[in-house]
């Protein structure tokens, strides 16, 4: 008898013969893909633009600039424009920025403001991936400072601090050694080693401007020295006003000061020490506390409750504002459209560099109560301190958010930040920095 295969096995084997072949085929689809995987690899260039951007978004802008847009022509094309970095700024901070809208737009202004955003603010913030380092020197760690300092420049980018004050010294502060010695935690440390006493006035230091090489300070006993720091310490220039020098700062080959008695002297370095003109800003005899310059413009305020505007071509005054709440101006910077004043109680004021006109009252957002001993802006942040013994930087916006804030056991009395992120403070005889 013979047997006959049954309907089921012959089912059985059929289905062994389907799986086979489709595990065939699987394997050549695979090894297909995994060739071509191999042969049409995606390159970063070939990624559309929207995720280049979200890429980017993870990295610093120093990373962009010095990684992504040296890759190839396409990389550096997408990330020079300046549409890139003005809406990378909008999407982590959508607050209006700036203040006042530009007037002028210098080249490459947007990738500068990010990177000047994002490196102060990742320094300074809560959200910051390193803790801030702080050091302070004052009388009892041996430095030559034994009264309150009344002000205070940076120097190479940061890394000399020059201070003046009532003890009527100019004192350098090597704040590369500084640093050094509190990062490899080198103690104690005295004062003494990282200063160095360049000159000693006749009065209390009320001023002291940095530019380029030079370095000059006024004094109460009317003197504005100026030294050539990259030769030697000796004085290049002297000039003298009739009066004490409450402020002065440099425009172009000008030295412009403000006196005691409510006078600005205006001196060409290269014309000798006579001034070029003086003008007297009002009939009384106020000081002027604040000196900035807006292009040809000399803008001051002081003890005469106002807020002045002098024309260096025409040599005489062209507008004069009161300052609200029957209050006088201490401070003054202008820089990038933007003219900030602080005041004897403590107000915070924004006026435009065109018509010069009140733009915006920050006294409520920033809360000082007491006379602004220290002023500074640029296009990171707004930083002001105070008698009130409050030092802050807030964002450069209308809500001006806090991104950082300290305190002092005494007011506040000078202030200044470097363009490497290191911000000076002093309080009495002190000066603390933190980077």
């Amino acid at each position: 008898m013979v047997l006959e295969p049954t309907t089921g096995f012959s089912s059985a084997s059929a289905r062994g013969n389907e799986t086979a072949s489709s595990h065939t085929e699987k394997v050549d689809q695979i090894d297909m893909a995994s060739e071509a995987s191999t042969t049409s690899s995606v390159t970063l260039d070939q990624l559309p633009e929207e995720v280049l951007h979200i890429i980017a978004a993870f990295l610093e802008p120093a990373d962009v600039i010095g990684g992504l847009m040296r890759t190839n022509e396409h990389l550096h094309r997408i990330f020079s424009d300046e549409e890139y970095w003005r809406i990378r700024i909008k999407r982590r901070w959508p607050s209006t920025y700036p203040i006042i809208s530009d007037r002028t737009q210098s080249r490459n202004v947007w990738k500068k403001r990010a990177c000047t955003r994002e490196a102060q603010y990742n320094k300074f913030s809560s959200e910051a991936k390193t803790p801030l380092q702080n050091v302070s020197f004052g009388a009892e760690h041996g430095g030559f400072h034994f009264s309150d300092i009344n002000a205070m420049c940076f120097i190479n980018n940061g890394d000399v601090l020059a201070s003046g004050g009532r003890d009527r010294q100019l004192i350098l502060w090597d704040i590369t050694a500084i640093k050094r010695n509190y990062e490899q935690k080198v103690e104690p440390v005295s004062a003494a080693t990282v200063q160095t006493i360049l000159h000693t006035h006749g009065g209390w230091v009320w001023s002291v401007q940095n530019v380029g090489n030079s370095l000059s300070a006024g004094s109460w006993d009317g003197a504005i020295h100026i030294f050539d720091l990259d030769h030697s310490t000796d004085k290049s220039n002297n000039f003298k006003c009739e009066q004490a020098v409450t402020c002065h700062l440099w425009h172009k080959d000008l030295v412009i000061a403000g006196t005691i008695m409510g006078s600005i002297v205006v001196f060409d370095v290269r014309a000798g020490p006579k001034s070029v003109y003086k003008r007297k800003q009002s009939v009384n005899q106020d000081a002027v506390l604040g000196v900035q310059c807006v292009d040809d413009y000399v803008v001051t305020v002081g003890a005469d409750k106002k807020f002045h505007v002098l024309d260096l071509g025409r040599q005489d005054f062209v507008i004069k504002r009161s300052i609200p709440n029957n209050d006088f101006g201490t401070k003054i910077v202008a820089k990038e459209g933007h003219v900030w004043v602080g005041t004897k109680h403590g107000q915070i004021l924004l006026y435009d560099a065109e018509e010069f006109e009140l733009v915006e009252n920050f006294t409520e957002v920033m809360g000082h109560t007491e006379h602004i001993t220290g002023l500074h802006f640029d296009a990171g942040h707004l930083a002001t301190c105070g008698l009130d013994r409050k030092a802050q930087m807030v964002q450069p916006t209308k809500s001006a958010e806090t991104i950082w804030k300290t305190k002092s056991d005494t007011g506040f009395t000078a202030m200044d930040f470097s363009k490497d992120c290191t911000m000076a403070l002093a309080w009495g005889s002190t000066v603390g920095l933190w980077w």
